[in-house]
C-alpha cells in the first residue's frame, strides 16, 4: 500500500503525501483496515502553519525507521484540525484531561471505536519510536484497552434561569491570569472587560499592538508570544486571531479613537488584502510560520547602526529571535515622524520581496470569514470608512456564491465545498455577519429571519443546542471563546445584535456552560458579555 493522502485537498495533509508512512486521510476506509487487521489507529491532527507539525513531520514522519513500524503494526491516518474542529476538540479535551496540557501536533492512539488510550504532542524520533513499542504492546496484552466504547457522550448540565443568573453572579475573575499568563491576545475576554468598563490599555495597545505580536512592517498580528513580555511570537498569522482582534479594535476606537488601534487596524486590513485573500474572494486561514530560511526569519531584522531605526523599532527593547530583531513600535516617534517612519517601514517591506515568504493555506473557513466580515463592518463604521464596507460587502457575496448551498460548507478550496459535518458556529457566523449587514441593507431582515429558523431545526435536539450534526465527538473544547469565539456565543451575540425574540429561548438551551465558566472564566469572554446583557448588569 502507498500513502494515500495525495488526491486530498487539505494543504496540510498534502504537505504529507510523500512522507513513507501510509497515511489514510479520516473515513471508514483506515477504520476498516485497523478492525481487519487487528491493529491500533495511530491518529496525528495538525494544521499547514504549524511549526512544531513540521519539525516531528521532518524527524519521524519522513524517517524510514519510524515509517516501518507505523506501516506494519499500525493504521495511520493524517487530520487537518481545520476540517473538523469537532474531530479535533474530542481528541484534545482527551489529551489536556489525562496528561495537563495539550497543543499540535496532536497524535493519540485509538482503538476499533475510535476511543483514545494514549496520546501526545511533539516528541523527538526516539522517544516517539520507544513509545510506539510500548503503545503496541499495551494494546494487544490488553483487552480493555480494544473494547472500550464512547460511554457517556458530553451534555451540558440543565440549569434554569434563576440558577443561572446564581452561577452568573458567582463568577469570580480573581488571579485569571495566574492560570492561563497574558501570552495569548484574548480578544473576546477583552471586550467583555472593556464592556464592564475595566481599562484594557495595557492589555491591547501595549502589549498587542505595540509589542512583537503585530507586524509592525506588512499587518496583522501572530497567533501568540513564547514569553510573558509579548517580546517573541509564534510567527504564524491565524485568520481568526484578525477576525477578533480587528473586531475588539473596532469596539475600542468607538469609545478612545486612540491612533494606535486605528493604526493597528488600518495595517491589519491592508495586509488581509495583500496577503490572505484567495482567487475567489474569500480568504485563507493562515500564513506559515516557517521558511525555508527559517522560521520567524521573514519577520525579523539584523542589527542596524540607524539610530532613526532603532528608535521607531525599540530595538534596544525588543525580542531577539536567531540573532535577529523582532520591531516593535516606538509609536509616539511614529506619530511625530511620520513621513521618516514610513520611509523606513518600506525599506524593510521592500527587502521582504527578495526573501522566501510565509506560505498561505488556501483553505477558507466559513466560520472565520462571516467573523471577520462582521468585524469589517464594525472598523468601517468606527473610522467612517466606506472602503473597508465595500471589502465587507463583497466578501459576503463571495461566500454566499461558495459557501452556502443546500447546506453550509464549512470548508471550501477553490470553489468547491469539503464535505463534512456541519457546524453551528458557521451558522451562527453567518447569521452574526447578516446581523450586520441588515443595517445596511434592511430588505435581508426576512432572510435572518428563515435562517433563525433553519439553525433551530439542524442544532436544537432534545432541548439542547448541539454544536454539531453528529454528535459523537462533541466536546467541551466548541464551548470555549478562545481561541475563536464558540457557535452558542456567536448566536447569541447575533440575535442580541438583531434585537431579536428568541434570544431567550437559545440562551436557555445554554445556561449550563455557566458550570463552565466559574472554572475558567477568561475562556468565554463572549459568552459573559451575552449572559450579562440577558439577566442585565450585575
Amino acid at each position: 500500500m502507498n500513502n494515500l493522502l495525495g488526491k486530498e485537498k487539505s494543504r496540510y495533509l498534502l504537505q504529507h503525501k510523500d512522507n513513507p508512512v501510509n497515511w489514510y486521510a479520516w473515513g471508514e476506509e483506515a477504520f476498516e483496515k485497523a478492525r481487519t487487521e487487528n491493529k491500533p489507529i495511530f491518529l496525528s491532527i495538525g494544521y499547514s502553519s504549524c511549526h512544531w507539525c513540521h519539525v516531528m513531520a521532518h524527524e519521524c514522519f519522513e524517517d524510514l525507521e519510524i515509517a516501518k513500524v507505523l506501516n506494519d503494526s499500525f493504521v495511520s491516518i493524517k487530520l487537518d484540525k481545520e476540517e473538523y474542529p469537532d474531530i479535533d476538540g474530542f481528541y484534545m479535551d482527551f489529551l489536556v484531561r489525562n496528561f495537563g496540557s495539550g497543543g499540535w501536533p496532536l497524535n493519540v492512539f485509538l482503538n476499533h471505536n475510535n476511543i483514545p488510550f494514549y496520546g501526545m504532542t511533539y516528541l523527538p524520533k526516539y522517544n516517539f519510536l520507544m513509545l510506539l513499542n510500548q503503545v503496541l504492546e499495551e494494546f494487544h496484552k490488553n483487552t480493555k484497552i480494544k473494547t472500550t466504547g464512547i460511554g457517556e457522550r458530553f451534555k451540558l448540565k440543565k440549569v434554569d434561569r434563576g440558577e443561572a443568573k446564581k452561577l452568573l453572579e458567582s463568577v469570580s475573575f480573581d488571579n485569571v491570569y495566574d492560570v492561563f499568563g497574558p501570552r495569548f491576545p484574548q480578544a473576546l475576554f477583552l471586550f467583555y472587560k472593556l464592556h464592564k468598563g475595566l481599562n484594557i490599555e495595557q492589555e491591547l495597545e501595549e502589549d498587542i499592538i505595540m509589542k512583537g505580536l503585530f507586524d509592525h512592517v506588512e499587518g496583522g498580528w501572530f497567533r501568540y508570544s513564547v514569553d510573558s513580555e509579548w517580546k517573541i511570537p509564534h510567527f504564524e498569522k491565524m485568520l481568526y486571531d484578525q477576525a477578533t482582534l480587528l473586531f475588539l479594535c473596532a469596539e475600542v476606537y468607538c469609545k478612545s479613537k486612540n491612533e494606535s488601534v486605528k493604526y493597528a487596524i488600518e495595517k491589519t486590513i491592508f495586509w488581509l488584502k495583500t496577503h490572505m485573500k484567495l482567487p475567489s474572494g474569500l480568504y485563507g486561514s493562515a500564513t506559515d510560520a516557517d521558511t525555508k530560511d527559517s522560521e520567524g526569519h521573514y519577520y525579523s531584522i539584523e542589527k542596524t547602526n540607524d539610530e532613526k531605526t532603532k528608535t521607531l523599532f525599540r530595538l534596544d527593547e525588543c525580542g531577539v529571535h536567531e540573532n535577529r530583531f523582532m520591531p516593535w513600535i516606538n509609536f509616539a516617534f511614529y506619530k511625530e515622524n511620520p513621513d521618516e517612519s514610513n520611509k523606513i517601514i518600506n525599506l524593510y517591506k521592500e527587502a521582504r520581496k527578495n526573501i522566501d515568504s510565509p506560505g498561505l493555506d488556501n483553505k477558507s473557513v466559513m466560520s472565520w470569514n462571516c467573523f471577520l466580515g462582521f468585524s469589517l463592518l464594525r472598523c468601517a463604521d468606527a473610522l467612517g470608512d466606506d472602503s473597508i464596507k465595500n471589502m465587507a460587502l463583497n466578501l459576503f457575496d463571495n461566500i454566499l456564491k461558495y459557501h452556502v448551498k443546500d447546506k453550509i460548507f464549512h470548508v471550501v478550496y477553490d470553489t468547491e465545498g469539503f464535505e463534512s459535518l456541519e457546524y453551528l458556529e458557521d451558522y451562527a457566523s453567518y447569521l452574526l455577519f447578516l446581523s450586520e449587514i441588515v443595517k445596511i441593507k434592511p430588505e435581508l431582515k426576512d432572510k435572518a429571519e428563515d435562517f433563525i429558523t433553519i439553525i433551530e431545526k439542524k442544532f436544537v435536539k432534545e432541548d439542547y443546542l448541539v454544536n454539531t450534526t453528529g454528535t459523537f465527538f462533541d466536546n467541551p473544547n466548541l464551548l470555549y471563546d478562545m481561541p475563536f469565539p464558540s457557535g452558542g456565543s456567536i448566536l447569541l451575540y447575533a440575535l442580541l445584535n438583531l434585537n431579536h425574540d428568541k434570544l431567550e429561548y437559545f440562551a436557555s438551551l445554554t445556561y449550563g456552560v455557566l458550570e463552565l465558566i466559574k472554572k475558567d472564566p477568561s475562556f468565554f469572554g463572549l459568552w459573559l458579555y451575552c449572559f450579562e446583557k440577558l439577566f442585565g448588569e450585575h
